[in-house]
């Protein structure tokens, strides 16, 4: 029996070579495109489970709350914290590690390079169990001058990996060099938050700053076995009360610290698609994302087993006479069932061995477009689990209709027809499979349309300053170029094509914790308290070089307004007292709805170091989006602090590689063999969108993917109808129709499928579209999804057409009496 339903099947296969070629491809095409999807989430979600005790890993968090605007979360802490939350929860934390980054300069004799390099305590090893590749890790944390590598970063360094006991010179402080010798190689974990090129000795008892500043640490701690981590949340404000201090934020005794700051845990498995505090930061995940290509992946595979359905359905109803023929000798209904569940778990399986040759030919494109290394292990038990998986369940799906139908007609209603049975209910079903079809199709038209748009039109906004022919130099605060910062921009100023240049300890694109501080400011003769506004480091020439526009008042003077040593120095009273510009955002945050109003007024604040300071306000500057694009203007003070500036911004005319060698050879001549690190500012904010970009390139091949499997289905559904139809085409031929009546009849025939699919579409897509464009602060109008979805329904159908038409006019031309024979 069963070589007899393998014959059966294998001849059917070949008797109709375009439906089998249709089906199998258009399958083929869905299963691969799902897969590669699931590769895609899979390594989303995949990120930090591997940690062998990562159910009890947390990141500690912090969350400032000063009067007057939205909290301040933040993924680092004060260098005070970890050591309390220790002594304060010792029952309830097993182990727990600090983590800071440095970026120092290296030396391998005369070479040297700029590394990131994790200072950690030696709890460290007991949280995260990294793959030792040689070396022992104990012995650097544990002693001073001890380093350990990455397979990768000792490649870079050495041309090799084989380093242990090879000495590196490291230069942290001024221009002493300390040597460090290497002692253990590791293999950088994959998938992981924690970024780790080289790793040192974080020794105990190493306090900077205060409760509020500088947040330069991240902490991890390991709770014990069976210890809550709710009831650890529950007991954090407590904490708060009893060792923080930062009571000078506001004045009144009754206000506790708690109230003003508080803490919170985060497990380690959560971070990379969950948390809040890397919102800006593109190397994090996004869970919408997850959820909407895991949506897309479903959606792409439903449409293939439509397809399948479909073609299935139809070309099974032609099989009428060989299921009575079959019951007639004696075939059970279940036999039947077996049979046609058997020939399409077949065709799955050829279409899933196609889809394995396709995912191995496009996995490395796909891999280029996610900017991600995906792997298709054979080895991996799991992979396989789930292509019989799909393997049975598309069969099931595609075949179980077409089995349960056939296996239900009566043999003497069959026989006696003498044609094919195709029954209204099977047409039925067909014509609601491809309303189903393009409905997702058209949907995910209207998505791409939504996204390529918005993205566009983020990309394309006025961030506030002239964001052209801008050449950002970086790292000005290493300690080898930072006495000659000035300097270099006084002699980038000479060079002929330069416009301007500033200083300032920030540049457009940068994340927002990292030149930026957030103060509480005091209105003087203001009893609403304090508000929190951002301060950012700038120089007298910040506002020209971006080209930011002055509503009010003057801009910064080299001739009165001198630098301040704040927020981390203690300067003297005269000093205390400086000049700042403000951004409107800023003056509404103060009370001003008139930027001129705030011209004169005071402000102040406490520094880092415990001093108040108070500011004159001289001018006000339109809001600027230099951080992010993502979110609106926020309020900004500026103030001239040259030590601060870790960034040369140079703006010029002409050719930009012609400039950028100029400023490369000045910073040669001044600091020797310090590599330079620049870049461009438009081609900071272009990659700002970098994710969402790829995903819009992405529904695109999955939206062109699911209209072709689309079009494959109507095809052939279209052929069956048309070869059913072919007697009653040659019958309105010899009435008198043409060929033009006769594919206007059938193009009428498979147009209504296809706009009740535009009916059921739009407000899908619109409402998902609606909230996808939420996370923009500036975006589309809604108005603008009208056309969009117009113009996507015209597209669907004018596909629609081309197939159905190409196919209608072909047996159209036919001689009549080739038709009348048909039968």
């Amino acid at each position: 029996m069963l070589k007899n339903y393998t014959t059966t099947a294998i001849n059917n296969l070949l008797k109709n070579k375009l439906y089998s070629a249709i089906n199998i491809i258009g399958l083929a095409i869905g299963l691969a495109a799902c897969m590669l999807i699931v590769l895609y989430v899979q390594n989303e979600i995949s990120y930090d489970k591997h940690w062998e005790k990562g159910d009890r890993i947390y990141r500690v968090t912090t969350t400032l709350d000063r009067t007057g605007s939205n909290p301040n979360r933040m993924s680092v802490n004060s260098w005070l914290l970890l050591p309390a939350l220790k002594e304060y929860l010792s029952d309830d934390i097993e182990a727990g590690s600090q983590t800071s980054f440095v970026r120092p300069t290296l030396y391998i004799g005369s070479t040297r390079f700029q590394q990131n390099i994790v200072c950690v305590e030696k709890d460290f090893l007991g949280l995260f169990k990294l793959n030792i590749l040689s070396g022992n890790m104990e012995s650097v944390l544990g002693s001073p001058y001890r380093l350990a590598l990455s397979e990768e970063v000792a490649q870079r360094l050495f041309g090799r990996i084989d380093v242990v006991g090879e000495v590196v010179s490291i230069q942290s402080e001024g221009d002493n060099r300390d040597d460090f010798q290497v002692q253990a190689v590791y293999r950088q974990p994959k998938n992981s938050v924690l970024n780790l090129p080289a790793i040192t000795w974080l020794p105990p008892g190493v306090i900077r700053g205060g409760w509020l500043g500088p947040f330069s640490t991240t902490d991890y701690i390991l709770l014990r076995e069976g210890t809550d981590p709710a009831r650890i949340t529950d007991r954090l404000p407590a904490f708060t009360d009893q060792y923080v201090d930062i009571s000078f934020l506001e004045a009144g005794p009754d206000v506790r610290p708690s109230e003003r700051m508080s803490f919170q845990l985060q497990n380690i498995r959560d971070i990379y698609l969950h948390s809040p505090f890397e919102g800006n930061n593109p190397d994090r995940g996004n869970p919408g994302v997850v959820l909407a290509f895991s949506t897309i992946a479903f959606l792409v595979l439903f449409i293939g087993c439509i397809n399948f359905t479909i073609l299935s359905t139809a070309r099974a109803t032609q099989r009428s006479r060989e299921v009575a023929m079959r019951k007639t000798v004696g075939a059970s209904r279940s036999q039947l069932i077996v049979q046609f569940l058997g020939e399409s778990f077949f065709l799955v399986f050829l279409a899933l061995m196609l889809a394995v040759a396709l995912i191995e030919l496009l996995l490395p494109v796909f891999e280029s477009l996610v900017a991600k290394d995906l792997d298709f292990n054979y080895t991996d038990p799991s992979i396989w689990i789930s292509l019989l998986a799909l393997l049975i369940m598309v069969s099931v799906i595609g075949g179980l209709y077409p089995a349960f139908v056939l296996s239900h007609f009566r043999p003497a209603d069959t026989l006696k027809a003498n044609h094919s049975i195709d029954n209204q209910g099977s047409i039925r079903l067909r014509n609601l499979l491809v309303v189903f079809q393009f409905g997702i199709s058209i949907a995910l038209i209207i998505a791409t349309s939504v996204i390529y748009i918005q993205v566009q039109y983020s990309l394309n906004r006025d961030p506030g300053f002239n964001r052209e022919n801008l050449l950002v130099v970086n790292n000005l605060r290493n300690r080898e170029v930072s006495p000659n910062r000035i300097t270099l921009k006084q002699q980038v100023e000479k060079l002929p094509d330069v416009i301007n240049a500033s200083l300032s300890g920030h540049q457009p694109m940068q994340r927002w914790g990292d030149s930026t501080h957030d103060f509480a400011f005091t209105l003087a003769g203001d009893g609403s308290g304090s508000r929190s506004i951002a301060m950012l480091f700038v120089d007298h020439d910040f506002f020209q070089t971006y080209q930011i526009s002055l509503l009010a008042g003057r801009d910064f003077d080299k001739n009165r307004d001198v630098s301040s040593g704040f927020p981390y120095q203690r300067v003297s009273e005269q000093k205390r007292h400086s000049k700042v510009v403000i951004n409107t955002s800023a003056a509404r945050t103060l009370g001003f709805a008139n930027p001129e109003d705030t011209i004169g007024k005071t402000i102040s604040t406490i520094s880092y170091v415990g001093q108040i300071h108070q500011f004159s306000i001289i001018g006000v500057v339109a809001d600027t989006q230099f951080f992010t694009l993502r979110n609106e203007g926020r309020g900004e003070v500026y103030i001239v602090s040259e030590d601060r500036a870790n960034v040369l911004a140079v703006r010029y005319r002409g050719s930009s590689q012609a400039v950028l060698t100029r400023v490369t050879e000045i910073w040669k001549s001044m600091m020797g063999d310090v590599p330079i690190a620049t870049n461009y500012v438009d081609q900071n904010m272009s990659r700002e969108f970098f994710k969402e970009k790829m995903q819009a390139e992405l529904l695109v091949g999955f939206s062109l993917l699911a209209i072709i499997i689309a079009c494959l289905g109507l095809y052939g559904s279209t052929a069956f109808s048309v070869d059913r139809r072919i007697k009653e085409i040659g019958l309105r031929k010899v009435m008198g129709a043409t060929v033009k009546n006769i594919v206007s009849l059938l193009l009428w025939q498979f147009s209504k499928p296809v706009l009740i699919a535009n009916i059921i579409a739009w407000p899908v897509a619109i409402f998902a579209m609606q909230r996808w464009l939420e996370r923009f602060p500036y975006r589309l109008s809604p108005l603008l999804m009208i056309p969009i979805c117009l113009v996507s329904g015209l597209i669907a159908l004018a596909i629609a057409w081309f197939t159905v038409a190409g196919n209608t006019t072909r047996v159209a031309k036919r001689k009549p009496i080739k038709a009348l024979r048909y039968e």
